[in-house]
């Protein structure tokens, strides 16, 4: 990540055995997700492991990604979109065209309330589409099965 991003933020897990979090949580991130942020899970390169991102919506709307490799996420967070979710639209993540890498998605709820989706190429998220042009206007929040108001 660059300097702005080099906050005391941290990520860490626990593994669970199906019915509880099980032994001490494991820090795998130091900054990561700071502020007003959006951290997010999926597997953006295909690997099978759940990595994280991050949008910094706003007018920077950057997108971070950290992947994992299932014991940590690997180095430091990468910018894998220039411009995608920006001021408060709100994104969350999903295998879209069903390659098996997890893509992003946000909603802009304006009007027009646009749908738009970029892919993932295992390195990186791809331009940017609309894959809807009225849908979650106003007030209204989309509930895809990762997000939250």
């Amino acid at each position: 990540m660059d300097g702005a991003h080099r906050d005391q933020v941290s990520s860490s897990s626990s593994t669970s055995d199906g019915t509880q979090f099980t032994g001490t949580g494991q820090k795998w991130d130091d900054c990561f997700a700071k502020d007003t942020e959006i951290p997010l899970s999926g597997d953006f390169d295909g690997d099978g492991k759940t990595d994280i991102v991050t949008f910094t919506r706003g007018d920077a709307a950057q997108v971070y990604v950290v992947l994992s490799d299932s014991t940590k996420f690997v180095g430091d967070g990468k910018l894998w979109h220039t411009h995608f979710a920006a001021g408060t639209e709100i994104p969350t993540v999903g295998d879209f065209d069903g390659d098996g890498k997890a893509d992003i998605i946000t909603f802009t709820r304006a009007n027009p309330a646009l749908v738009w989706v970029a892919p993932s190429n295992a390195t990186s998220f791809g331009t940017a589409a609309i894959w809807h042009n009225a849908f979650s206007g106003g007030g209204e929040y989309p509930l895809p099965s990762r997000i939250f108001p």
